[in-house]
């Protein structure tokens, strides 16, 4: 379940980007932390660069523009892209991931994000950059890893792919188990010590905020369509779905945010304060969402 629970799912921490003199464009999953690491350098080189002096190399009116950008008070106008690129003197490639770099920022299309983060990683794994936080994105976006890693609390668990597959629900692949075990482990989430026996811990998160919401809301969408299919294969006993249709005022939306993330923590506190033996893995959805529009 992906909520504020810092204890059982997972520490969520947002990219700090470090500077140094060797980074490429790259090592950025943030057009924006990028436009700033390359002012910096600029400043460095040449003191009297600034964000004036920019604007008037780019034809740009506000002088502003650059800074603008960074603090994610405007956003880019392809129709500057080549203007823009040109002063960052960025190459062919480079001008690839850059455009990608604003679409995973700038797109309101999820779709479009995800091929854009797709494109961006395949790139980033040519070019060689240390890639943790495609294995974030990973396990945030498929449902079977969150799964996977709270079964490794379960007393009889195996680290295996075999022993995984004939127990998860629905079916996964002996594939899917295999990359999910080395994912959990990448990310300090599983620790199979050299015995062959097996420790798990909180692990860590770490993905900019545009690929971690992408990421959510992939998975968000898998675990609906689980919850669809459960109504007609898994017996009333072992689920339980509820549904309330209600008049509110818009005001009252972060107070029932606000509950709904509380009553979510409460289970899980009970699930982990209960002594008695663990046999299964279970997932809690719970859905609030408008029916019907607020007058303007």
């Amino acid at each position: 379940m992906l909520t504020q629970k810092n204890d059982v799912a997972l520490i969520y921490k947002k990219m700090v980007y470090n500077m140094s003199k060797n980074k490429k464009i790259f090592d950025f999953l943030d057009y924006r932390a990028y436009l700033q690491y390359w002012f910096e350098r600029k400043k460095k080189e040449r003191s009297t660069f600034s964000y004036r002096v920019f604007s008037r190399q780019i034809n740009q009116k506000s002088p502003s523009y650059l800074k603008d950008l960074i603090e994610k008070r405007r956003n880019i106008n392809f129709a500057h892209f080549e203007v823009l690129t040109n002063a960052l003197g960025l190459k062919h490639r480079e001008r690839i991931y850059f455009r990608n770099l604003i679409v995973l920022d700038q797109s309101k299309d999820r779709e479009e994000k995800k091929r854009a983060f797709e494109l961006i990683s395949a790139m980033r794994s040519v070019d060689g950059s240390r890639l943790i936080e495609g294995e974030s994105y990973r396990y945030v976006s498929n449902w079977y890893f969150p799964a996977i890693r709270e079964m490794a609390n379960l007393p009889d668990f195996q680290p295996n792919p075999e022993w995984i597959v004939e127990r998860i629900y629905p079916k996964i692949t002996k594939k899917q188990a295999r990359d999910a075990l080395e994912t959990l482990q990448e990310l300090n989430m599983l620790v199979i010590h050299d015995d062959g026996s097996f420790s798990c811990q909180d692990g860590l998160i770490v993905t900019p905020d545009e690929v971690f919401g992408l990421a959510v809301h992939t998975y968000h969408k898998q675990m609906l369509s689980l919850a669809s299919g459960s109504i007609d294969e898994i017996d009333p006993e072992e689920r339980h779905f509820l549904g309330v249709t209600v008049p509110a005022n818009e005001s009252l939306l972060p107070v029932i945010k606000e509950e709904l993330n509380l009553f979510a923590a409460k289970i899980c506190q009970l699930c982990d304060a209960n002594e008695e033996r663990k046999d299964r893995a279970l997932q809690l959805n719970v859905h609030f969402f408008p029916l019907s529009k607020a007058k303007k």
